[in-house]
């Protein structure tokens, strides 16, 4: 099963909701998805500069 979520913008992505389930454990309380899936794509930038530097 899917979840549809729509921006602000009347833009929208699907996730599963496995997926919706896992971004709600570790979003802190309050938190947009977008917040949570911006910190994630910081993380996930940082890691990869990180591994060209070696």
């Amino acid at each position: 099963m899917e979840q549809k979520i729509t921006t602000k913008n009347g833009k929208s992505i699907k996730l599963r909701a496995n997926t919706v389930e896992r971004l709600d454990k570790i979003k802190h309380k309050g938190q947009s998805y977008d917040g949570i899936v911006a910190e994630l794509i910081d993380l996930f930038e940082n890691k990869e500069e990180e591994s060209k530097k070696m």
